[in-house]
């Protein structure tokens, strides 16, 4: 271990530390309070940032400190017993257990439900849409076309996305308010997959998709009167030129930066409600719940987390009670918003882990309510969000693909992708990541 290193291997007092450590943050992961990746490396890595000098000084002030963090550890441990009973503990790793093999079985069932040409779903009038979410949901768990076992469906996948780029390019604005958000997802996708394997083709299809939506919008991301800038299509365009501005070059994302201040400005001027809340429409005075859910989503990965439309939105949207008179509920048989409630799940999801930092008593309430996600779960790995028959935006077969894929990504870590963590080019590049003309997709 690390601490072989600093010369302080056979330190009573460092392994009493570390063994106290160790139970204390996986006490505090299990009871959903820290990301599972957090506990370990980050605290292994800063024990050893403090304790690498300190060989080099006095033996007591060597065991001063250390005995000083084994009591700080120990009070840390107790602390967090008192708060977690043991069995919250193994209620909470059979929970990530399970989410684990769910997550295997949702990623399967994906994989096994695509198209020979790459494509995801029946209907050839929602191809575009599942085929952007469904590839989303493999990218969200970090897989890519070099993948073990999804690399190849994540490959098809990207070949279809890159023609489906091109079409949308060179096509007329979409008349219905579907064809406007596969766009919206389309554009999110291919930025998301440019960022994650840096393939010059990917950035060249969203940067012409990205032309085509800008020229086609009254405003950065709210489209002209044939989807009555509607706001769904407004944050899922906005979050994929936010991906893509994280991902592009200076220049280019000195130009895009204009377009998402005001498209984050015309949301909180022309949508937000007097109570916090957000309408659907430009306009429209009644408050929604999808639409509060994507506007705070876009607001905070916007940057603008301490704005005072951000916090009356987030209170309104905790506070908002179910059919079954429950706040932060998923309330799965009867949702609000029927076939765009996996979205708003998803959306909350980022919204209340981002919010509370991982921390808090809502993001453990409705992390808690991901329970239900486990109970109604197809035994071939699929969801099939319950709508009533001919008032859904699917068939029953597509419908099962979009609810599949966006309750996967809600599972997913937080997060491999840009929009969830910024890296700047030169962390990219350190990482080895940097462009690379000669990767293609053939």
């Amino acid at each position: 271990m690390f601490y072989d290193a600093a010369g302080i291997r056979g330190s009573a007092q460092m392994q009493f530390a570390l063994l106290s450590l160790n139970f204390s943050t996986d006490r505090w992961r299990l009871a959903g309070n820290i990301d599972s990746r957090f506990a370990f490396p980050v605290l292994y890595g800063y024990l050893y940032i403090v304790m690498e000098p300190v060989p080099q000084r006095s033996f007591l002030m060597k065991n001063c400190f250390l005995i000083a963090l084994a009591v700080l550890s120990s009070v840390l441990t107790l602390f967090l017993t008192s708060c977690c009973t043991t069995q919250d503990v193994i209620a909470s790793e059979t929970q990530v257990y399970h989410g684990e093999v769910f997550r295997v079985r949702s990623l399967d069932y994906l994989k096994q439900n695509q198209n020979d040409d790459g494509s995801w779903g029946q209907d050839s009038e929602h191809h575009v849409g599942l085929t952007s979410i469904c590839t989303f949901a493999f990218l969200a768990y970090g897989e890519t076309p070099s993948s073990q076992f999804y690399g190849t469906t994540v490959l098809k996948g990207l070949k279809r996305l890159l023609a489906y780029g091109e079409e949308r390019a060179k096509a007329k604005s979409p008349d219905s308010l579907w064809g406007a958000c596969e766009n919206s997802l389309l554009l999110w996708t291919l930025s998301e997959s440019y960022a994650m394997t840096r393939i010059p083709m990917i950035e060249k299809s969203a940067n012409a998709l990205l032309e085509k939506l800008v020229a086609d919008q009254a405003h950065l991301g709210f489209y002209n009167n044939k989807t009555e800038n509607d706001l769904i299509v407004a944050s899922l365009t906005f979050l994929g030129i936010k991906a893509l501005f994280i991902s592009t070059d200076d220049e280019t994302g000195m130009k895009l930066e204009k377009f998402i201040y005001e498209g984050l400005d015309s949301l909180t001027k022309d949508y937000s409600l007097p109570d916090g809340s957000f309408a659907r429409k430009k306009g429209d005075k009644n408050s929604d719940l999808l639409a509060t859910s994507m506007a705070i989503f876009s607001l905070i990965f916007g940057g603008r987390s301490n704005d005072p439309t951000v916090g009356k939105g987030y209170k309104w949207l905790i506070n908002y009670k179910a059919s079954n008179d429950k706040p932060l509920s998923i309330d799965w048989d009867n949702p609000p918003d029927g076939n765009w409630a996996p979205l708003r799940w998803y959306a909350m999801t980022e919204v209340i882990f981002k919010t509370e930092k991982g921390f808090g008593p809502n993001w453990r309430i409705w992390n808690e309510s991901w329970r239900q996600f486990m109970n109604v779960q197809d035994k071939n790995g699929s969801w099939t969000v319950p709508v009533p028959e001919g008032k859904g935006l699917f068939s029953k077969s597509d419908g099962t693909l979009w609810s599949t894929a966006l309750i996967t990504g809600i599972w997913a870590p937080r997060k491999y992708m840009p929009t969830f963590k910024v890296q700047v080019k030169k962390e990219m590049e350190e990482e080895g990541r940097k462009a690379d003309d000669s990767l293609i997709i053939e």
